[in-house]
């Protein structure tokens, strides 16, 4: 165990037992249920990374605890999930480990439901399967792994349950706010609202409603943990809850890939990234297409040079950005020097990490980014944009040199 995974098994373990502490005075018994909420359990990003560990490290430090995750029914049994936490993130785990209690109601959640005030319909939505999760099975500790808020108040004041929050995102931002208010287009706010004054009011007056809304439930938390300083900060400004909320970085496996050799690299640029709009894998395949375009002017020969996108895809939104990536490359002429590489195995993941060049990653304002540690672990030049989790607690100078390279554009030289 890795000391990043000791202190959030320590944490989460301690945080837990802190506040079941008086039920355990009143009932006598030791047998604490943790329920995770956790709908996408069987997808394969950093949040499920966070989530293993930490029921993996609650497993093996405290085993009198019952560990359960909700999560949506699609068929998969529970040995067929922890097959694939075992192929993806190399960690083992038994059914004595975790149970699980399967949601039907999940595609409340999705964001495909709701074409407009989408983060207010998911928060609402949210509550359907967390209503579902707590009917069935009523946990002593209620913990939500995936950022929706709305879930904690009704499992404290619906369900008596103690409540823990670990906060990849804040689900609403002062940075949303600001871009809404601006007119700047991103995926989040589309050119259609961005062209219209009115239509930036509008949405500008529900971004400050729904923050609102967002604030009172996360406020309502017995306990959040943060990933990064650059999602405290905004935490603590929209939950006010500071002496509630600890900054524990997400577990990176940093081990195995920090004995990689130098030498006998190729040359390939690395990006590991779910398939989602926000991680702007468009720009990678644009950004790449640029880079081979320079090289060829400058008379450099470029038919080895080849970009790894590594992600998994959760559902049909996250399989047509793949088809929308392919198609984009192949109008750019370089769908031959690109590989899509789609819920990989582990193993194959460190192969790519082990013999890369370069590590991109593009997402403004990513949270944490564990992939540019382990870039960083691999012996990859790691690039990323300038802005959050990144340029707050990884790409940062150190013994008078910086760890990485900053970009705000495509265009760098």
């Amino acid at each position: 165990m890795t000391p990043i995974e000791w202190c959030l098994s320590f944490l989460l373990g301690t945080i837990a037992l802190a506040l079941l502490r008086s039920s355990w005075q009143r009932n006598g018994s030791r047998n604490a249920i943790l329920a995770f909420f956790h709908p996408n359990a069987d997808a394969g990003g950093g949040g499920e990374r966070v989530l293993w560990v930490s029921v993996k490290a609650l497993a093996t430090q405290h085993p009198n605890c019952k560990c359960v995750i909700y999560t949506r029914d699609v068929g998969l049994s529970a040995d067929e999930i922890l097959e694939r936490v075992k192929v993806q993130f190399d960690i083992t785990l038994s059914k004595e480990d975790v149970d699980f209690v399967w949601l039907k109601q999940w595609r409340w959640i999705l964001a495909e439901r709701y074409p407009t005030i989408t983060l207010m319909g998911q928060s609402l939505g949210s509550l359907v399967p967390a209503y579902e999760a707590l009917w069935k099975l009523r946990p002593d500790v209620f913990i939500d792994t995936t950022g929706f808020a709305f879930t904690l108040v009704l499992a404290k004041y619906g369900f008596g349950c103690r409540t823990i929050a670990y906060v990849h995102y804040p689900t609403v931002s002062k940075d949303m706010l600001r871009k809404v208010e601006n007119r700047v287009a991103d995926y989040s706010n589309s050119s259609t609202v961005t062209s219209s004054v009115m239509l930036s009011r509008v949405k500008l007056q529900y971004y400050r409603f729904f923050a609102s809304l967002y604030s009172l439930a996360g406020s309502s938390v017995d306990h959040a943990m943060v990933n990064s300083t650059w999602t405290k900060n905004h935490i603590d400004s929209l939950w006010n809850i500071p002496q509630r909320t600890s900054l524990v970085y997400p577990p990176c496996n940093v081990g195995t890939l920090a004995t990689t050799p130098l030498e006998g690299r190729e040359p390939k640029v690395v990006s590991v990234a779910q398939f989602r709009p926000e991680k702007a894998h468009m720009l990678q395949v644009e950004a790449f297409a640029l880079a081979r375009r320079a090289l060829q002017e400058r008379g450099v020969i470029t038919p080895k040079l080849r970009l790894v996108l590594i992600g998994g895809c959760r559902h049909e939104g996250d399989w047509k950005l793949v088809d929308d990536l392919k198609q984009r490359a192949i109008e750019l002429a370089v769908v031959d020097n690109i590989d899509f590489i789609i819920n990989a195995e582990y193993s194959r993941l460190l192969s790519h990490l082990k013999n890369g060049l370069i590590g991109l990653h593009t997402m403004t304002e990513e949270h944490f980014g564990i992939g540019i540690v382990e870039y960083m672990a691999a012996g990859l030049v790691a690039i990323a944009h300038d802005s959050g989790g990144p340029k707050t607690d990884i790409v940062i100078e150190h013994n008078g040199t910086m760890t990485g390279m900053f970009d705000l554009t495509y265009e760098c030289d």
